[in-house]
């Protein structure tokens, strides 16, 4: 079970994830990783709602971009989006 001081520091830190996505325009496949843990690891409050909200709208316009990395070369039809919880939202 999650204490409370685990679920204060899961908050801030989904929050810190956003605001970096949304001021960088990129979501970093570590953020994006991070962002999945704390959606498995909590349920989520009002506040992380919205934040969940804001970013699917902020990928959904363009405004942040899912950054991938491929540790080959491919061509692009090659290419699978992987499907995380952030990209499951966006859908």
């Amino acid at each position: 079970m999650i204490s409370p001081t685990n679920l204060t520091a899961a908050n801030s830190r989904l929050e810190v994830l956003v605001r970096s996505a949304i001021a960088s325009g990129e979501l970093l496949p570590g953020a994006e990783a991070e962002i999945d843990r704390v959606l498995d690891n909590t349920s989520l409050t009002d506040r992380e709602l919205r934040l969940m909200m804001i970013l699917q709208d902020e990928i959904a316009n363009g405004d942040v971009k899912r950054i991938t990395v491929s540790s080959q070369r491919l061509q692009p039809s090659q290419i699978q989006p992987q499907k995380t919880k952030v990209s499951l939202l966006c859908e």
